[in-house]
């Protein structure tokens, strides 16, 4: 009988680390929203807060972008719903950060906020391209949603 015993914990010792490198299902799911991100030319990176400060640097927040199409000088801004930092925009709950784009920009990011998901918390523009913050909750279909909703906004600040 203490065989068996010694047996069955030898056992369970040496399969308790294999079960625990099992992915969660919320890890499989980011993993298949970033394949599709990736898929459709995206890129994923880790970002600071939306409206971090200079020595606020941790990467905590995923940011989705698409890259500019053309090589010229942007202006760098954030608008955010994250906290009250920032000057207020005409979009209620959303301020701006880090500059503002023209005021008739204004419209289209209005619009991609209302169809966005829930799970926003900032559009992002810089010198490599135009992004979104989101918190990676809902299903795969909002990828291809948000992958449009960045094809908008660089369109439409292409034009600028």
């Amino acid at each position: 009988m203490a065989d068996w015993i010694l047996i069955l914990v030898i056992v369970t010792a040496a399969l308790t680390p294999v079960f625990g490198m099992r992915t969660s299902r919320r890890q499989d799911h980011i993993v298949k929203l970033r394949r599709r991100a990736r898929t459709l030319g995206l890129q994923i990176s880790l970002n600071r807060r939306p409206d971090a400060l200079e020595h606020e640097s941790s990467l905590e927040f995923i940011c989705y972008k698409i890259h500019w199409k053309t090589d010229r000088s942007r202006k760098n801004w954030v608008l955010h719903c994250f906290s009250n930092r920032g000057k207020s925009s005409p979009i209620e709950g959303w301020n701006w950060f880090d500059g503002i784009p023209d005021s008739d920009v204004t419209e289209v990011l209005e619009s991609v906020i209302t169809q966005a998901p829930n799970s926003i918390i900032a559009i992002v523009s810089d010198e490599v391209g135009v992004g979104i913050i989101w918190g990676e909750k809902e299903t795969i279909d909002v990828v291809d949603s948000l992958h449009e909703m960045l094809q908008l906004m660089r369109n439409t600040l292409e034009k600028k």
